[in-house]
């Protein structure tokens, strides 16, 4: 997997393993479990990033199970290290112990409206406006021509 910037810099990444559990029955849980390696060649750059495996039925946990641990390192000298990586993907990331990126404190999205949308606005999708009119029968029929495109 590749990241490609205007610059020219390339950073390559290994995904982990992805567990998904609770399908039958219980919650659903989606789980990163193992290490996922970034590298950039460009600037001599390593990461390598440990997601803790969830606890099993009889265990305890020493870490929640989205969080991570790793370092970046020099891909010339791995031993060098230039800094250490912690945090939660789902809550915050950090670099030697400071915080660079909070969901906490992320604005949300707004949606910008436009007085001229484009024809593919989901608004004009011809199943949600027949559903809205309450006809199940040609609402089913878009549906259906949308999803077999």
């Amino acid at each position: 997997n590749n990241i490609e910037f205007e610059d020219g810099t390339k950073i390559t990444y290994v995904l982990p393993k992805l567990q998904i559990s609770g399908l039958l029955f219980g919650s659903r849980v989606f789980e990163v479990i193992g290490t996922i390696i970034f590298k950039d060649e460009k600037n001599d750059l390593h990461c390598a990033l440990k997601f803790y495996e969830p606890p099993g039925f009889f265990s305890r946990a020493e870490h929640s199970s989205d969080h991570f641990d790793g370092l970046l390192t020099k891909i010339s000298n791995m031993d060098k290290i230039i800094s250490k990586v912690s945090g939660e993907w789902t809550d915050h990331i950090q670099f030697d112990g400071k915080k660079y990126w909070d969901l906490k404190l992320i604005d949300p999205v707004i949606h910008i409206h436009t007085l001229e949308p484009l024809p593919s606005d989901c608004r004009f999708r011809e199943d949600l406006i027949y559903l809205a009119k309450k006809d199940m029968q040609k609402a089913q029929e878009n549906k259906i021509r949308l999803e077999v495109l």
